[in-house]
Protein backbone atom coordinates (compact mmCIF):
# COMPACT_ATOMS: atom_id res chain seq x y z
CA UNK A 1 0.00 0.00 0.00
CA UNK A 2 1.69 3.68 -1.09
CA UNK A 3 -0.25 4.86 2.42
CA UNK A 4 0.94 2.33 4.93
CA UNK A 5 3.57 0.22 3.36
CA UNK A 6 1.75 -3.04 4.15
CA UNK A 7 2.75 -5.50 1.12
CA UNK A 8 -0.60 -7.21 -0.63
CA UNK A 9 -0.11 -10.31 0.58
CA UNK A 10 -0.97 -9.71 4.09
CA UNK A 11 -4.48 -7.91 3.20
CA UNK A 12 -5.12 -10.95 0.30
CA UNK A 13 -4.80 -13.76 3.30
CA UNK A 14 -6.89 -12.13 5.85
CA UNK A 15 -9.70 -11.22 3.33
CA UNK A 16 -12.79 -13.63 2.56
CA UNK A 17 -12.97 -13.06 -0.96
CA UNK A 18 -9.59 -12.67 -1.71
CA UNK A 19 -9.63 -9.05 -3.06
CA UNK A 20 -8.27 -7.29 0.65
CA UNK A 21 -5.84 -5.85 -1.02
CA UNK A 22 -7.95 -3.95 -3.86
CA UNK A 23 -10.32 -3.32 -1.17
CA UNK A 24 -8.30 -1.79 1.51
CA UNK A 25 -6.37 0.83 -1.29
CA UNK A 26 -10.13 1.83 -2.81
CA UNK A 27 -11.70 2.38 0.54
CA UNK A 28 -9.20 2.73 3.26
CA UNK A 29 -5.87 4.11 1.82
CA UNK A 30 -6.98 5.75 -1.81
CA UNK A 31 -3.97 7.86 -2.43
CA UNK A 32 -5.85 9.71 -4.83
CA UNK A 33 -8.08 10.45 -1.87
CA UNK A 34 -5.16 11.84 -0.13
CA UNK A 35 -3.96 14.23 -2.31
CA UNK A 36 -6.86 15.38 -3.33
CA UNK A 37 -6.89 16.57 0.77
CA UNK A 38 -3.61 18.03 0.19
CA UNK A 39 -4.28 19.52 -2.81
CA UNK A 40 -7.78 20.78 -0.85
CA UNK A 41 -5.97 22.32 1.75
CA UNK A 42 -3.35 23.80 -0.65
CA UNK A 43 -6.08 25.28 -2.25
CA UNK A 44 -8.39 26.77 0.87
CA UNK A 45 -7.67 29.53 2.81
CA UNK A 46 -5.65 28.81 6.18
CA UNK A 47 -8.64 30.44 8.75
CA UNK A 48 -11.06 28.48 7.16
CA UNK A 49 -9.34 25.23 8.41
CA UNK A 50 -11.04 23.09 10.65
CA UNK A 51 -8.99 21.58 13.77
CA UNK A 52 -7.93 18.11 11.46
CA UNK A 53 -7.91 20.20 8.65
CA UNK A 54 -4.81 22.20 10.43
CA UNK A 55 -2.96 19.57 12.15
CA UNK A 56 -2.69 17.57 9.29
CA UNK A 57 -1.54 20.68 6.93
CA UNK A 58 0.87 22.11 9.54
CA UNK A 59 2.32 18.43 9.88
CA UNK A 60 2.99 18.14 6.34
CA UNK A 61 4.32 21.99 5.76
CA UNK A 62 6.64 21.16 8.97
CA UNK A 63 7.78 17.78 6.98
CA UNK A 64 8.68 20.37 4.59
CA UNK A 65 9.80 23.52 5.06
CA UNK A 66 11.55 22.40 8.71
CA UNK A 67 15.42 22.08 9.07
CA UNK A 68 14.98 19.82 11.57
CA UNK A 69 13.66 17.33 9.45
CA UNK A 70 15.77 17.51 6.40
CA UNK A 71 19.27 18.19 5.78
CA UNK A 72 20.96 19.32 2.38
CA UNK A 73 23.66 16.64 1.12
CA UNK A 74 25.71 15.92 -1.55
CA UNK A 75 25.15 13.17 -3.84
CA UNK A 76 27.90 11.00 -5.81
CA UNK A 77 27.70 13.88 -8.39
CA UNK A 78 28.52 16.32 -6.00
CA UNK A 79 24.95 18.21 -6.38
CA UNK A 80 23.12 19.05 -3.31
CA UNK A 81 19.89 17.32 -2.37
CA UNK A 82 17.24 17.74 -0.12
CA UNK A 83 16.41 14.77 1.65
CA UNK A 84 14.76 13.62 4.61
CA UNK A 85 16.35 12.89 7.73
CA UNK A 86 15.33 9.69 9.54
CA UNK A 87 14.00 10.67 13.22
CA UNK A 88 11.22 12.23 11.64
CA UNK A 89 7.87 12.26 13.66
CA UNK A 90 5.46 10.22 11.57
CA UNK A 91 3.51 9.10 14.19
CA UNK A 92 0.31 11.08 12.88
CA UNK A 93 0.24 9.35 9.67
CA UNK A 94 -0.66 5.83 8.80
CA UNK A 95 2.76 3.75 8.69
CA UNK A 96 2.53 -0.36 8.70
CA UNK A 97 -1.47 0.19 9.65
CA UNK A 98 -4.82 -0.54 8.61
CA UNK A 99 -7.93 -0.47 10.17
CA UNK A 100 -9.12 -3.80 7.98
CA UNK A 101 -6.22 -5.66 10.02
CA UNK A 102 -6.86 -4.39 13.51
CA UNK A 103 -10.15 -6.25 13.28
CA UNK A 104 -8.98 -9.09 11.59
CA UNK A 105 -6.21 -9.07 14.35
CA UNK A 106 -8.41 -9.01 16.92
CA UNK A 107 -9.94 -12.09 15.91
CA UNK A 108 -6.75 -14.08 14.88
CA UNK A 109 -5.71 -13.49 18.19
CA UNK A 110 -8.56 -14.86 19.20
CA UNK A 111 -8.69 -17.81 17.36
CA UNK A 112 -4.79 -18.47 18.16
CA UNK A 113 -5.30 -17.88 22.32
CA UNK A 114 -8.37 -20.45 21.72
CA UNK A 115 -5.80 -22.67 19.98
CA UNK A 116 -2.92 -22.15 22.72
CA UNK A 117 -5.34 -22.77 25.99
CA UNK A 118 -6.65 -26.07 24.18
CA UNK A 119 -2.54 -27.42 23.64
CA UNK A 120 -1.89 -26.38 27.12
CA UNK A 121 -4.42 -28.42 28.45
CA UNK A 122 -3.55 -31.38 26.38
CA UNK A 123 0.08 -31.56 26.68
CA UNK A 124 -1.19 -31.14 30.66
CA UNK A 125 -3.56 -34.22 29.88
CA UNK A 126 -0.67 -36.06 28.33
CA UNK A 127 1.95 -35.38 30.76
CA UNK A 128 -0.44 -36.73 33.43
CA UNK A 129 -0.31 -39.69 31.61
CA UNK A 130 3.13 -40.11 30.90
CA UNK A 131 3.49 -39.70 34.64
CA UNK A 132 1.25 -42.03 35.68
CA UNK A 133 2.75 -44.57 33.52
CA UNK A 134 6.35 -43.98 34.32
CA UNK A 135 5.19 -44.18 38.24
CA UNK A 136 3.45 -47.34 37.41
CA UNK A 137 6.85 -49.27 35.58
CA UNK A 138 8.39 -47.76 38.47
CA UNK A 139 5.93 -49.67 41.30
CA UNK A 140 6.59 -52.69 39.04
CA UNK A 141 10.63 -52.59 38.34
CA UNK A 142 11.10 -51.73 42.20
CA UNK A 143 9.07 -54.36 43.42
Amino acid sequence: CFICGIERFVFDQLSQGGNGFEDHITNEHNMWKYLFFYVYLKEREYDDYSGGESYVFNKTLELVRDPITHEIVRDETGKEVKVARSQIDLLWFPQRDAMVLKSKRSSVDKVLTDKLQQLQYTSGALTQQLTSKVDKVLRSYFK
